[in-house]
């Protein structure tokens, strides 16, 4: 399965003076080329902001308890050497970090949408009965006729939890899922009116560190989960 989009959280304790402070904070970071931004609840204890990275298919949102990354393509662009979304989202986290309201970090996530295409013609064999039993991964159906199948699998709790959805995939599971915010070639395949498989992977860890060595470990066991579904 081939990755397509990930959305990584980095959570902290609240920050009660978040609306007072985050503005001065970030401020540098609008010398990015071709960024756009919005703001939502504004005046309030709970507004947060929108950075939108064109240039890098890249969306930062910061609030009271969290910063969190979008990116459209690889997730493993964050660990290269030089890499410039890294670059800038390490760049707004510790901006956050230096608020004087700031407590301490407790949580970070992953979230990850991979897609499995089939060549063109074939369909998952989920979605008829006569071959369902088949299946790698279910063996019937209550229905006689369907189009769509998801499956879930979750273990943990509070802090430290993981959640498989897996699923047929096709054409309308794009919007349905926001897969391609940038309209990517990375993506482009999947504009194809095409059939397979798509997987949302969630895992949620504490933290009391953050590097991108955490990171790169939450990706290690998104890998892991992503291996057990092996087409």
């Amino acid at each position: 399965m081939k990755i397509r989009r990930i959305q990584y959280d980095v959570e902290f304790t609240h920050i009660l003076t978040f609306q007072e402070e985050y503005r001065n904070k970030i401020a540098p970071i609008f010398k990015e080329p071709n960024l756009r931004y919005g703001l939502e609840n504004v005046g309030t204890l709970d507004e947060s902001i929108k950075l939108v990275f064109t240039d890098l298919n890249f969306v930062v949102h910061c609030s009271k308890n969290a910063v969190r990354m979008m990116y459209e393509g690889d997730p493993m662009d964050f660990t290269k050497s030089g890499s410039p979304q890294w670059d800038v989202f390490n760049r707004i986290l510790s901006s956050i970090r230096e608020i004087i309201g700031f407590g301490h970090l407790t949580r970070h996530t992953v979230q990850i949408l991979a897609v499995h295409l089939f060549k063109e013609g074939i369909e998952p064999c989920e979605l008829k009965n006569e071959s369902i039993k088949s299946s790698k991964f279910i063996k019937f159906s209550p229905f006689p006729n369907y189009n769509d199948f998801a499956i879930v699998f979750d273990e943990g709790e509070g802090e430290n939890t993981s959640k498989v959805t897996f699923g047929n995939f096709n054409s309308s599971d794009i919007k349905k899922f926001d897969l391609s915010p940038f309209e990517t070639d990375y993506n482009n395949d999947l504009l194809i009116n095409r059939q397979g498989y798509i997987a949302d992977i969630m895992i949620k860890r504490p933290i009391k560190s953050f590097s991108k060595s955490s990171y790169r470990d939450l990706l290690k066991e998104v890998d892991n989960l992503i291996t057990k579904f092996k087409i």
